[in-house]
């Protein structure tokens, strides 16, 4: 087993790859704190814990709060390529591994992200060109990650608390994310609803709520 790695993320603020050595014998003694230098926010932690297994803390590109990983560090250490991933929309966060694997999962990252927003610009785009619809400037012709990751984060607050439900009696609600917002889906009656989550107000009106339910017809409350 190597006992050095790089390990890289992407800054959430900035979009900037931050790069840096993740090697074994030091973080036996201290921890390892990387941080963007582009924008100065906070960034990555690593260290290793009294079980032998490395802890990290990792900026998130969609939800507001960073994630906590425990892994196993003969797993980190013996794979040219480790990849942590965000629980709740599956984007990739942290790549750990030879230099050459990480700078190609970078460069790969880099591409998805520009994918995922020109797919969202088109889709607005052509939202505004359909015929008989008045075109708005009241949304950002582009994905908001900090807007969706504070939206997402509040949902599943809602659902710890079981306050997302049916009509129908069902409590474990699907939902998904759309250009335009969440998509709530029943999987017993099939109700569905797409709560926007494309500005600042979409995300005071989630926060207003006391819970979210489908009902075929007015589904919040």
């Amino acid at each position: 087993m190597k006992t050095q790695r790089l390990i890289a993320y992407r800054c959430p603020e900035c979009g900037t790859a931050v790069v840096g050595d993740l090697n074994l014998f030091i973080l036996g003694g201290q921890e390892l704190n990387l941080n963007c230098k582009e924008c100065s926010a906070p960034g990555l932690n690593a260290k290793l814990g009294k079980d032998s297994k490395l802890y990290l803390t990792v900026p998130c590109l969609t939800c507001p709060h960073p994630h906590h990983y425990c892994v196993e560090t003969k797993t980190v250490f013996s794979r040219d390529l480790f990849v942590l991933q965000c629980a709740l929309t599956g984007l990739d966060l942290c790549f750990i591994g030879e230099e050459h694997a990480v700078e190609d999962a970078l460069e790969k990252n880099r591409q998805e992200l520009l994918a995922l927003s020109d797919e969202l610009a088109d889709e607005e785009e052509a939202e505004e060109d359909a015929p008989g619809e008045a075109k708005t400037d009241e949304h950002p012709p582009l994905f908001d990650p900090v807007l969706t990751g504070q939206m997402l984060y509040l949902i599943r607050e809602f659902a710890q608390d079981g306050r997302i439900s049916c009509s129908c009696g069902e409590t474990h609600l699907d939902f998904r994310l759309l250009p335009d917002g969440f998509l709530f889906t029943c999987p017993k009656c099939r109700a569905a609803k797409v709560f926007p989550a494309m500005s600042e107000s979409d995300r005071m009106r989630l926060e207003e709520l006391t819970e979210i339910r489908l009902d075929g017809g007015e589904n919040d409350k």
